[in-house]
């Protein structure tokens, strides 16, 4: 029988310690969770699944996403669902600004999932 017919396959190589993120379990990382569903804010952190969430929240971090957790776009990179925006809750600017202040932030980073491509209806909401 010929070997060069079914050569051996290389060992597959596990990926070092370092690159796997550990599943967030921190005061401050349920803290923030919290927070964020009691506003009802969604985040980037959680839409986009971002491996880093547990780091950041641990330290109260969070990018806000206003005007809904639905992108109009279908960017292959993003985890952000895709499809028509539901309405605009006309209290997220309130939720906003108090979780700024119940996390003690001098600062917050506010995005929005479809940019100004699309809700004019959501247009006044940023600006408040």
């Amino acid at each position: 029988m010929n070997d060069l017919a079914n050569p051996p396959k290389p060992e597959r190589q596990r990926k070092p310690d370092w690159i796997r993120v550990k599943a967030p379990t921190s005061k401050g990382y349920g803290e923030t969770r919290q927070l964020m569903r009691d506003l009802n804010l969604n985040t980037v952190c959680e839409e986009a699944a971002c491996p880093n969430i547990g780091e950041c929240w641990t330290k109260k971090h969070a990018t806000v996403m206003i005007l809904g957790d639905v992108c109009t776009r279908a960017c292959a990179f993003c985890n952000v669902k895709t499809g028509m925006p539901r309405a605009v809750d006309p209290l997220e600017p309130e939720h906003v600004a108090t979780a700024a202040a119940k996390m003690g932030l001098e600062h917050i980073v506010i995005t929005s999932s479809t940019g100004t491509t699309c809700r004019t209806a959501g247009q006044g909401s940023s600006s408040r």
